[in-house]
């Protein structure tokens, strides 16, 4: 089952790996903030999106969190936004607030295009 595998997805994404990088996702003017499981097969529909979204939006951030790995930080992000954590959830920052928060099917190129607020 090639969707199990657990490979990094290959994308021009920042990882959130600890506090710091937690904190500059959180901080961010206008990004997103994608919590992936390598192992689930939704993440895997949803990851196509997020890739879409990066290919038309390159000078917006996309910050990743593997849930699996770094699940503490997964669960901070959720605390610090007050927001149910899920997996897949593509979450939309303007100026540090949560403007936008999907997870599963709703994770698509267009909702976050929305949600950032460019076409």
């Amino acid at each position: 089952m090639k969707w199990l595998r657990r490979r990094k997805p290959e994308l021009p994404v920042h990882r959130v790996e600890d506090e710091t990088d937690l904190a500059q996702a959180l901080g961010s003017p206008r990004g997103v903030l994608y919590k992936h499981s390598p192992f689930c097969w939704a993440s895997a529909m949803a990851i196509r999106h997020i890739k879409g979204f990066v290919k038309t939006h390159p000078d917006i951030p996309v910050y990743l969190i593997d849930v699996i790995a770094h699940r503490p930080l997964s669960m901070e992000a959720a605390n610090r936004l007050q927001i149910r954590h899920e997996s897949p959830q593509a979450i939309a920052i303007v100026d540090g607030e949560v403007v936008w928060s999907g997870s599963h099917g709703e994770v698509t190129t267009e909702a976050l295009a929305a949600a950032i607020g460019v076409t």
